[in-house]
């Protein structure tokens, strides 16, 4: 019969497990969000430059 203790040391052991886990986890999700952040700000740069050219060519015509 597994005594509380036992039952603490083999919780404790699947947090210390679960916590590497989570740093790999946490250090890819912060590089998906820069990424995310640099592809919005290009998509905005370029969609931004896109409806310049747009109304620069409809005023010509």
């Amino acid at each position: 019969m597994a005594t509380n203790l036992d039952k603490f040391l083999t919780i404790e052991k699947m947090m210390q497990e679960a916590e590497e886990h989570m740093e790999v986890y946490l250090s890819a999700l912060e590089k998906r969000y820069e990424y995310m952040n640099d592809y919005r700000r290009e998509y905005s740069n370029l969609s931004h430059t896109l409806g310049r050219i747009v109304q620069s060519i409809k005023k010509r015509f």
